[in-house]
């Protein structure tokens, strides 16, 4: 996708995809303006600026490792080393996409998958929780989902969006703990494979169970044809009956 303007001036694009009026610069006449394309331009550039952010990723290298509450002056050490453009992106992209066209001209839903696919998702998360926003991870993860409706990337999304909810007063101290999430997907996918691998072999173990629960069924069924249930009839005499078939076979005196 070719953004119209420079990441760098990310911010600066603000003021001119959403400006409060839009004039003519001749007539001074406002000019309309599609607000929710202006949106899904943001929201598209910000999740490009995230992902190739985060694939030469060395800002928060030198504090990574550490408690955020040991770390002395920690919020101006990070937002001295987050860019400008890269903390906007972090803060408002999810804004943007809730307020979003879906046309895929606007290059969001490509964003969007990419941004989820890479581990950018998870240096989005970590630079979130050392700048301080580790409450608005799950919000924004949340509106996420609730943009994609339905498909792969919104269950991926929500996929760690559960897995940082159950963790999130970690995640604020422990901001690269995120990465652990990468342990916990490998995990489950082995254990996802092994279920399935497991799958044909459990269905023939069923069908074998079946076809002896079967032929003990015809075996008993065969021995108990010639077996004797009593009756009492009215006339004060017992019938003999045949236990499967209840077919009469004699009477008692």
């Amino acid at each position: 996708m070719l953004l119209p303007y420079r990441p760098s001036d990310l911010s600066k694009s603000v003021d001119f995809f959403l400006p409060e009026k839009h004039k003519h610069k001749d007539d001074n006449v406002p000019a309309r303006f599609d607000a929710r394309c202006g949106h899904a331009y943001l929201a598209a550039g910000s999740l490009t600026t995230l992902t190739t952010e985060a694939l030469q990723d060395t800002a928060l290298s030198a504090i990574r490792g550490s408690a955020r509450s040991t770390i002395p002056d920690v919020d101006r050490r990070v937002l001295a080393a987050v860019p400008r453009f890269v903390q906007y992106a972090c803060t408002n992209w999810a804004v943007h996409l809730s307020q979003s066209y879906k046309d895929a001209k606007y290059g969001v839903m490509a964003a969007l998958t990419e941004f989820a696919k890479t581990d950018a998702c998870l240096v989005w998360v970590e630079t979130m929780a050392w700048m301080g926003r580790g409450d608005d991870v799950g919000r924004a993860l949340q509106t996420a989902c609730e943009w994609l409706s339905f498909g792969s990337v919104r269950l991926r999304l929500n996929s760690l969006r559960t897995w940082v909810g159950e963790r999130v007063e970690t995640l604020k101290e422990y901001p690269d703990a995120v990465y652990e999430y990468k342990v916990h997907k490998a995990s489950l996918s082995r254990r996802q494979s092994s279920a399935s691998s497991r799958g044909p072999r459990g269905r023939g173990e069923q069908a074998e169970t079946a076809g002896i629960t079967y032929q003990r069924s015809v075996s008993e069924y065969t021995a108990s044809v010639d077996n004797v249930s009593e009756a009492t009839q009215p006339g004060g005499r017992l019938r003999r009956w045949r236990t499967l078939t209840f077919r009469p076979k004699s009477w008692l005196k």
